[in-house]
């Protein structure tokens, strides 16, 4: 729950509050913060003198977020971050997430929601009662995945439709796939 970390009297002194002692002029950290909190979709100036305690439970969370990307760490580690948003901010976290890699920041999501991993990750490491059970390429992980547990729910309906139709596609892992695999069983394709 990064949001129980709030606690200075405006969000712009919050999300600043990681920068405090680095080297940084105050106007490069007035910068970060500002960028810090537009990249979490927020309007600077609406926001900065408000109370963090004010805001709701997932404003508090992009706040949260947003004074650790102030910093511009190379490496972002995160617990659960999309567990509890409503389904705009959980895309836009994830969408967040993956422009951060593509700008060179190494993301590491720890998670239980097989369908943003599917969609958003590039490699996973599946741990079962913390032994390592796979890991590798995500398609290639999901694709060895059992029925249940660690299966997306692209993959529960693919299967479900296979069992009544046999020439269905079974290589679905995302959303997409589950398109692709139904416009072309009805178009006449069969199995890919």
């Amino acid at each position: 729950y990064p949001e129980h970390q709030l606690f200075e009297t405006t969000v712009e002194r919050d999300v600043a509050f990681g920068l405090k002692y680095s080297l940084l002029g105050s106007g490069e950290i007035d910068e970060r913060v500002k960028w810090a909190l537009e990249t979490m979709g927020f309007d600077f100036e609406a926001i900065r003198k408000q109370s963090p305690l004010a805001l709701s439970g997932g404003e508090k969370r992009k706040v949260a977020i947003a004074g650790i990307l102030a910093v511009k760490p190379k490496i972002l580690i995160f617990d659960e971050p999309i567990a509890g948003l409503d389904p705009y901010s959980r895309q836009s976290f994830l969408e967040l997430a993956a422009k951060l890699n593509g700008k060179g920041s190494t993301i590491i999501m720890i998670s239980h929601n097989m369908d943003a991993l599917a969609e958003y990750t590039k490699r996973l490491l599946v741990l079962e009662d913390g032994r390592l059970i796979d890991s590798g390429e995500t398609r290639a992980v999901f694709s060895r995945m059992e029925k249940g547990v660690g299966r997306t729910v692209p993959q529960q309906i693919a299967s479900l439709v296979s069992k009544q139709k046999n020439s269905f596609r079974y290589d679905v892992v995302t959303y997409e796939d589950l398109i692709s695999a139904f416009s072309n069983y009805l178009q006449g394709g069969g199995s890919a």
